[in-house]
């Protein structure tokens, strides 16, 4: 599966103060594997 993550401006200028590069990476990792994981049903996070 090929796929492209798209950080918003919000998302990025945020997402260092919760989520270091190599737990970034992990997180894609994780989506790119189980993308159900990223929906709660009614939304893509």
């Amino acid at each position: 599966m090929q796929a492209v993550f798209v950080e918003l401006t919000p998302f990025r200028r945020h997402r260092a103060a919760y989520l270091d590069d190599d737990t970034y990476w992990l997180l894609q990792r994780i989506l790119m594997l189980h993308p159900e994981a990223g929906s709660d049903g009614r939304t893509m996070i």
